[in-house]
């Protein structure tokens, strides 16, 4: 009698800290929609308690050491080989020669692995501004950049969601692997669909004009800069709407100095936030650094004109694609193709961009005219496709 074999599915492992709601655990989930069923995925995490999407019930989850409370990032950075020798018995085990990581500490992992023998390969997805976060001000800092430097060259290939970030890489780091962008994607379509429909969080008078900043409450988000600029604001129709986790004290305490308690609306940060996008007549951002705000498509997406700090990296490069960064050096705000840039830290100039916008309805108009053409460069569809090819061509 005769059988026929079935070719074995290629499989993959995929390193990343937790799922929980933020824009690289998104890409990781979009990505395994995109190579499941047709790949075995793996999914190694430093805490599996911690997936808040949901994922195909055949992703194979590991544990890599025990979760455990927060640590010291120091101490954290000195357990990763460790881990790496873990997980290469555990890649050994299941005969895995492709490893996807995505975020600092995971690629790190796989610089380890690839040191430590490995013979599979390894991509790693850079999300961050790597010579921000290590600074050669601090031991950590200069510990962080010469990791990136040693392990990030071991990589088969490197693949950045920022053109800066490509070249912050090769230019401050040294780096000479194949490192290709590609950018941050959306169901943009879909959600201008859900939009039609939606009901909004809370009551909005037909003449008020709301601001809106979404992403978690970090000192680099600088959400105090948006409250400062909005105090100064002169028309009493406006709102300040802030989503974010875990709301601090200190935010609660600047809008109480600032007299505008009744002006600004704190939400703590849901798995839909469409609602609140619905709410907003603009966006602001005002990071003082970003890999891929990905709360800029989002919000484009939902019809807002974006304000945007000219951080480093990513809004210049949606909102004045084909620009190279003034090095904050803006005079005034800068009314750009797709959106208005202003300097970091710079409370006046935000609030400058902030009443153009809401006054002159002319600029309000032309940028909400021009968010769809836009947006046809951040499809999901496109850069999920171009991820999955990335993985198949390293496969082979």
């Amino acid at each position: 009698m005769l059988f026929l074999l079935m070719p074995s599915k290629k499989k993959i492992a995929i390193i990343i800290n937790t799922l929980v709601i933020a824009g690289a655990e998104k890409t990781v989930v979009s990505l395994i929609n995109q190579l499941y069923p047709g790949m075995e995925i793996h999914l190694l995490m430093f805490d599996t308690s911690r997936i808040e999407f949901d994922i195909p019930a055949s992703v194979k989850l590991y544990q890599i050491g025990k979760p455990s409370p927060a640590e010291a990032s120091a101490v954290q950075v000195l357990k990763l080989p460790v881990y790496a020798l873990q997980i290469k018995k555990y890649l050994k085990k299941h005969d895995i020669l492709l490893v996807f990581s995505i975020l600092s500490r995971p690629n790190f992992i796989s610089g380890y692995l690839k040191l430590f023998g490995y013979k599979g390969k390894t991509i790693i997805n850079e999300r961050s501004n790597p010579s921000y976060y290590y600074t050669n001000k601090t031991i950590g800092g200069r510990l962080g950049r010469f990791l990136v430097k040693k392990l990030y060259r071991c990589a088969d290939c490197i693949i950045t969601n920022s053109v800066f970030s490509k070249k912050d890489l090769q230019q401050n780091f040294g780096l000479k692997n194949n490192i290709i962008t590609i950018g941050n994607g959306i169901n943009y379509k879909a959600m201008q669909q859900r939009l039609q429909t939606i009901e909004l969080p809370f009551e909005k008078k037909p003449d008020e004009f709301i601001f809106c900043n979404v992403g978690r409450f970090h000192s680099y988000k600088n959400q105090q800069l948006l409250l400062h600029a909005f105090a100064k604001l002169k028309k009493d129709n406006s709102r300040l709407l802030i989503v974010g986790k875990d709301i601090p004290q200190q935010l609660t305490a600047i809008v109480t100095k600032l007299g505008i308690t009744e002006k600004v609306i704190l939400k703590d940060l849901q798995s839909d936030i469409l609602p609140f996008y619905a709410a907003a007549n603009a966006f602001v951002l005002c990071s003082n650094v970003e890999g891929f705000p990905n709360v800029i498509i989002e919000a484009m997406a939902c019809d807002l004109p974006i304000i945007a700090t000219d951080c480093k990296w990513g809004p210049r490069e949606i909102l004045a694609p084909e620009t190279e960064y003034p090095a904050n050096g803006l005079s005034e705000p800068e009314f750009a193709k797709n959106g208005i840039l202003i300097n970091c830290n710079d409370a006046n100039m935000l609030a400058e961009a902030m009443e153009a916008l809401m006054n002159n309805k002319e600029i309000h108009i032309n940028y909400k005219a021009q968010l769809q053409t836009a947006l046809t460069s951040f499809d999901e569809d496109a850069a999920m496709m171009a991820f999955k090819d990335i993985i198949y061509s390293t496969m082979d």
